[in-house]
């Protein structure tokens, strides 16, 4: 459970610290987090369906999953 409460924290600051960014900065930003999405998108993809399958098994409801 850390590890998702240091993602949360980590999203925080960024999240901070993109406000005080000006618009072309931020733009760049968000250009390389959606590179980086296309990028990876077989990983994502890949990991979610594990996540899916692992929920399913552990008797998640299909609403939940």
């Amino acid at each position: 459970m850390q590890h998702v409460k240091d993602k949360a924290i980590s999203a925080k600051q960024a999240s901070m610290a993109l406000g005080y960014m000006g618009i072309d900065e931020k733009n760049t930003v968000l250009q390389s987090i959606a590179d980086a999405l296309r990028a990876n998108t077989n990983d994502i993809l890949a990991a979610n369906k594990v996540d899916l399958n692992n929920g399913a098994k552990n008797g998640t409801s299909k609403s939940m999953l």
